[in-house]
């Protein structure tokens, strides 16, 4: 009988490589699955403004330590704590040169950058993130809202970077129109962390076109002592009275 002839080296189905963490794919993943097997973000539903308690004095922003936007700084110590993990610190280095392409106002770039940042680490929060503000300059606003709720869940325990991402939620929300909802936001971005000094000048800026302004406060003179501006008024006339000016009449006597 024939036997079957050995086939060649060439001939021979070539032995698959181990995938590395480094390999990054060409093309684009599609939006917005993007990875298989990512979790993607829930539907929300728009959040309402919450009315400051009648004691509370409207956001000043000189009255704290306001810090500087979180996502314009590069990402290197963010970087440096990953090395445990090399698909995240390549996922990481990919979202660092995105972010430089984004804040040069190359959008479209910084968009293809993230998308392989995130096929090679889908729970690298911070590619969210970037790829929600790119997606803002772009004007797409849904979106900008995808992927800003998707990095909220990710960054969730990192109060700066989370204050940062319910601003430019609330940004979002400003730039359809929707004032309420761009306050709630600014809101929840202040709460997070007071110094975010975008989402204190936000909500400045729209709280009055929502009904949120709390009355300036009123400037009195410092009182002479302890006693109360009230109690201030109410003797000022007797205090006159206890001392009149001496009569005309008196002094010509004299």
């Amino acid at each position: 009988p024939a036997q079957n002839p050995i086939p060649s080296a060439s001939e021979q189905s070539p032995i698959p490589q181990a995938a590395s963490t480094d390999v990054i794919p060409s093309e684009p993943l599609a939006f917005p699955s993007l990875v298989a097997g990512a979790p993607g973000p829930t539907a929300a539903s728009e959040p309402t403004p919450v009315p400051l308690a009648p004691d509370t004095g409207p956001l000043d922003v000189g009255s704290v330590q306001t810090s500087p936007q979180v996502g314009d700084a590069p990402l290197t110590p963010i970087i440096a704590a990953s090395q445990a993990d090399p698909a995240l610190s390549a996922s990481l280095r990919l979202t660092d040169e995105a972010r430089a392409k984004l804040l040069g106002g190359h959008a479209d770039d910084a968009i293809h950058i993230l998308t392989r940042a995130i096929s090679v680490n889908p729970s690298n929060a911070w590619a969210y993130f970037f790829l929600g503000r790119a997606w803002l300059q772009k004007k797409d606003y849904d979106q900008a809202m995808t992927f800003f709720q998707r990095a909220q869940l990710g960054l969730a325990g990192n109060p700066d970077w989370l204050a940062e991402t319910l601003a430019f939620e609330g940004l979002t929300y400003e730039q359809q129109g929707k004032k309420p909802q761009a306050v709630a936001l600014y809101q929840q971005a202040t709460a997070a962390s007071p110094g975010n000094l975008m989402a204190r000048v936000g909500f400045t800026r729209l709280a009055p076109d929502v009904g949120l302004q709390q009355p300036a406060p009123q400037i009195e003179e410092a009182p002479s002592g302890d006693t109360p501006s009230s109690d201030k008024n109410s003797n000022s006339a007797p205090d006159a009275q206890s001392s009149p000016a001496p009569p005309a009449a008196d002094t010509e006597q004299h």
